[in-house]
């Protein structure tokens, strides 16, 4: 692992391993968080007496100063509300830094290390979304922030590189950004955090396309995993194919557009149930992604048995409308015993799921 420098502020001053950086009208307040290439402090820009983050890279030379410029570059031309502002960048002697929005909060790594999240016990999953229904929705509201924001990234037709929770910073939505991105369904009780995204990883760690784009399947599939442990994304969700980095971000909203249906059920009126018979069978049936076995688990632990049959059969009846290769006959016998009608239901889902071409999974709702 790469040693890190001895990072000191005195003075007002920067300090690296014993060598004071002065930075022109800046004075630095404290150290943020350290990273692999640099610094992030809180200073002062003296000309306009403004709170701002400063990034100090800790090498100096042409290679990092053109490095610094390029991840700048990147993250500055993501002008969107969920990513950090870039003000300018600069060299003090021969440091490159930053300088940028300053947003007062935690990491996202950070805020889920406080969280107390624990696998609900089987048969008790209605008890456990009952009591646990606001960390839920938090929980589901940062995944639909980080999911806009990588797929505005992807947009620009680059990669982000790092997205890891890291660097995603969560502060609280005081002007109403989250509010801004979500459905009511997400927000209606409470107060809910933001974040932003505060960084962009480095190209030149992979230089190899292949290796950069595993790599960013690999950390968005790990940051959906950290924020539902209690739902087990990769078990309940089956990535069979290989996909893209923005096809694989609208896997994981079908996934947490199903959390949000299940936290919707304790609270449930007589009322709404035709909404949930008809809209957990779409979702289930528009995303060949989910692990149906599992799923009827989740049911027939919230809904008495007859209605988590008829869910899982209203989905299987809509995948074989919206399939190409209709599988409307499922014996389902060994030798011994034949399958009840869940099981049946079941295999043919995941038998239809299978034969789905992947670049038509998903489908437009119809009224």
């Amino acid at each position: 692992m790469r040693q890190r420098p001895n990072v000191e502020v005195k003075d007002g001053l920067v300090v690296l391993n014993g060598h004071a950086i002065k930075l022109p009208n800046i004075k630095i307040l404290r150290s943020i968080a350290s990273g692999a290439h640099g610094t992030v402090f809180e200073g002062v820009d003296l000309d306009i007496d403004r709170h701002i983050a400063v990034k100090v890279w800790y090498k100096s030379g042409e290679a990092v100063r053109e490095g610094a410029m390029r991840e700048v570059q990147r993250l500055a031309a993501m002008t969107h509300p969920l990513f950090v502002t870039v003000y300018r960048l600069d060299i003090a002697g021969d440091s490159p830094f930053a300088l940028m929005e300053l947003i007062a909060g935690d990491s996202l790594k950070g805020w889920l290390k406080k969280q107390v999240i624990k696998e609900p016990k089987r048969d008790q999953l209605l008890e456990y979304l009952n009591s646990n229904k606001q960390s839920i929705l938090q929980r589901c509201a940062f995944w639909c922030l980080y999911s806009r924001g990588l797929k505005h990234v992807y947009s620009q037709g680059v990669l982000h590189g790092d997205p890891h929770t890291g660097n995603i910073l969560i502060f609280e939505d005081e002007v109403g950004v989250t509010k801004n991105f979500h459905d009511h369904h997400i927000l209606r009780i409470g107060s809910f955090s933001s974040l932003k995204i505060i960084d962009l990883g480095t190209s030149l760690l992979w230089k190899n396309p292949d290796d950069r784009e595993r790599r960013e399947l690999g950390i968005i599939s790990e940051t959906v995993e950290r924020l539902f442990p209690d739902f087990k994304p990769s078990e309940v969700m089956h990535i069979c194919a290989e996909l893209e980095p923005s096809s694989l971000l609208q896997v994981f909203d079908k996934f947490v557009e199903y959390i949000l249906e299940l936290v919707s059920v304790p609270f449930i009126t007589e009322d709404d149930f035709a909404r949930l018979e008809h809209s957990l069978p779409q979702l289930l049936g528009w995303c060949p992604f989910f692990n149906y076995s599992r799923v009827s688990l989740h049911l027939n632990s919230i809904f008495e048995m007859g209605e988590a049959e008829s869910l899982i059969q209203h989905a299987r009846w809509q995948l074989e409308g919206k399939s190409s290769v209709v599988v409307s006959n499922v014996v389902g016998k060994s030798s011994s015993v034949a399958k009840s009608s869940l099981e049946a239901d079941i295999d043919a889902l995941t038998k239809q799921s299978k034969q789905l071409q992947v670049n038509n999974w998903i489908f437009e709702p119809e009224d």
